[in-house]
């Protein structure tokens, strides 16, 4: 009987022994593996270290915390409110947003002859921009608002009306600093102004008047009997008017309308005076005045 040759030792593809097909192949040792790399052998673990040592401070320097937010040279502050005086402290100025302010009406009038116009700025004003709203529209209605019938008697109701609202804005206190606008310019005052002109207008026009009814009055065609009379002339041209009787007058001791004769003059008349015009002739008869 032939006997089946027998693995070679160390070979890792070697058939079994015969007669045991089914031997368990884990009960066998493992081969060396030729291939494997030569690793090191593992380190043992690393015993625990001690926690992080805080370094101590400088000795000149003193101890901050780590990590402490830096410090802000100059905190916030919070923004100051100002407060403002007076009753009205709620209310700014239309121009410039001061306060105090109060609420009145500027107004301006012109005069066209025929036509009219009205300008008006409501309020409220500080006292600033007030002020120099109302110069600025009187100053234009006494130089812009005379010239019509109506208008020159209305030109003096607007100039009331200003005065009025001028009175009010003059009694606030100054504007308190920081105002939020540009308020408006003074400007010079309103007598310093070429406006104030104007002021002459209504003087002048009651000036006319006056003298009118004066010369009015003194003329002879308004003497009656009892007047006195005085020439300012000469008896080639006289020059007659109605004065206050006192001696070197004439007195007026008749009357005669219609005619230019003195045929009709009373005694004792001394001397008349004989007015002829279109439609009124007539003589006055005269004689010395004696008190």
């Amino acid at each position: 009987m032939t006997t089946p040759p027998q693995p070679v030792a160390g070979n890792p593809y070697a058939q079994p022994a015969a007669g045991n097909p089914y031997a368990d192949r884990a009960q066998a040792p493992a081969p060396a593996n030729p291939y494997a790399p030569p690793y090191p052998p593992q380190q043992p673990p690393l015993p625990p270290q001690p926690p992080y040592a805080q370094q101590p401070p400088h000795p000149q320097q003193p101890a901050q915390a780590p990590f402490a937010p830096p410090q802000q040279p100059y905190p916030p502050q919070p923004y100051p409110q100002q407060s403002y005086p007076g009753p009205q402290s709620g209310v700014g100025c239309r121009f410039c947003g001061a306060q105090p302010a109060v609420e009145a009406t500027v107004r301006a009038h012109r005069g066209m002859v025929l036509m009219m116009q009205w300008r008006t700025q409501h309020g409220p004003f500080c006292r600033t921009c007030g002020v120099a709203s109302v110069r600025k529209l009187t100053a234009d209605t006494l130089i812009q608002g005379w010239w019509g019938l109506q208008s020159f008697f209305r030109t003096p109701v607007t100039l009331v009306q200003n005065a009025l609202a001028y009175r009010r804005i003059k009694a606030l206190p100054e504007p308190a600093p920081g105002r939020p606008g540009q308020p408006l310019e003074l400007g010079r005052p309103l007598l310093a102004r070429p406006g104030a002109i104007g002021l002459l207008v209504p003087v002048a026009v009651v000036a006319l008047v006056v003298a009118g009814i004066t010369a009015s009055s003194s003329d002879p065609s308004y003497a009656s009997v009892g007047s006195c009379v005085q020439n300012h002339g000469t008896s080639d041209n006289p020059d007659v008017s109605v004065v206050t009787c006192a001696p070197g007058t004439y007195k007026v001791i008749d009357k005669l309308g219609d005619t230019t004769d003195d045929s009709g003059c009373p005694q004792p008349t001394t001397v008349s005076y004989t007015q002829q015009e279109s439609g009124d002739d007539f003589v006055l008869c005269l004689e010395p005045y004696s008190s």
